[in-house]
């Protein structure tokens, strides 16, 4: 691939995409950022947020965009020598049932521990600890690395393996070890804390309720801080930690991960490995998944390097990160279960790279 470079003067088109889907009620909220390794290129809000216009600070709940970050605090854990990404995860909690002996953490990271996917536990209230006791004793689907099923419930593992690893709850050393030296002050597991103007997801769960009803809902979700899927951010955090990931792990003084880790964890992992069919009649894909990442290249989606890795979230959100064109892009929408809107507005940026 030739050296490219991002055009700003070429951008137009990808703001008028999201635009469009906005005014066509696709969404009825919408961020798209873009930035490099420099900083941020050019963002826009696009909507309205009740009877407010949409901003660009406004926190969006951005689903499984909270794997790669939390992955990242995981892989710390590696690079620091405190535990070993293939080494049978019982090491580190003794207490997981027998049936999970094989599972690591790179089965983890990577979607192939066969732990059975019941993140939100049905929506009916269940506390942390009887999801994380789920995650940690469930009969597997199927033996560990040998097929891709995507997980969210497996990463309850991973925020106690960081807890005990830590000495402190899971939230906390999510936050000292990648949301406060990044500075993304606005990410947290709750939408009203940090205080500011949250974005409701349209066809979730919480639509249709009452204001009493939806704020018990956000506050279990809140409770529960999943780690596979619950936080909610803005624009402007994500662009700082995939920004880290452009510059080699660091940023303003602060290292996520030393260059190689990060270069490991951008590799695809499961090559050779096929999607368990669901239904046992869909045809099994090559699922091009990193460590706690996707690998969007070899999809026809998008025109980037074998170095570029992204991730979205249900709520219709993504984050694309290349370090090969020195790009980064936070596509921040409100549909649940929607992806549309955010594959096509990161392919449109793609169009804004020329030859350097």
């Amino acid at each position: 691939m030739p050296v490219l470079r991002l055009d700003p003067d070429r951008l137009q088109p990808a703001f008028d995409a999201l635009a469009a889907r906005v005014e066509s009620g696709v969404v009825s909220a919408a961020v798209l950022a873009v930035g490099t390794s420099d900083g941020l290129v050019r963002d826009e809000a696009f909507g309205m947020v009740g009877e407010d216009l949409a901003g660009v600070d406004d926190r969006f709940y951005i689903a499984s965009i909270t794997k790669p970050i939390v992955a990242t605090a995981v892989v710390q854990l590696a690079a620091e020598g405190r535990i070993s990404l293939r080494e049978p995860l019982r090491t580190y909690l003794p207490d997981l049932s027998e049936g999970h002996a094989a599972v690591t953490a790179w089965h983890v990271l990577t979607h192939t521990s066969g732990i059975p996917d019941d993140p939100f536990g049905g929506w009916d209230g269940t506390p942390r600890d009887e999801l994380v006791r789920r995650a940690m004793s469930r009969p597997l689907d199927f033996a560990p690395g040998s097929r891709y099923a995507y997980c969210s419930s497996s990463f309850f593992v991973l925020g106690e393996l960081l807890a005990r690893a830590d000495g402190v709850p899971f939230e906390e050393s999510l936050r000292r070890r990648v949301l406060a030296p990044m500075g993304m002050s606005a990410t947290s597991f709750s939408p009203t804390d940090p205080p500011g103007t949250w974005v409701p997801v349209l066809d979730a769960p919480t639509e249709g309720m009452d204001a009493a009803a939806t704020a018990a809902l956000l506050g279990h979700l809140a409770s529960i801080a999943m780690p596979g899927g619950g936080l909610w951010s803005t624009a402007g955090d994500l662009l700082r930690f995939a920004r880290a990931w452009l510059r080699g792990g660091s940023l303003d003084g602060a290292q996520l991960l030393p260059a190689a880790w990060i270069d490991l964890m951008g590799r695809e992992q499961t090559t050779g490995i096929r999607e368990a069919s669901p239904d046992g009649i869909a045809p099994e894909r090559d699922p091009r998944y990193a460590l706690g990442w996707g690998k969007p290249v070899g999809g026809g989606d998008v025109p980037c390097s074998d170095r570029a890795v992204e991730h979205g979230g249900i709520s219709g959100t993504r984050l694309f990160v290349d370090p090969a064109t020195d790009l980064a892009i936070v596509v921040l929408a409100n549909r649940w279960d929607h992806a549309e809107t955010s594959r096509a507005v990161v392919a449109a940026v793609h169009s804004a790279l020329v030859p350097a």
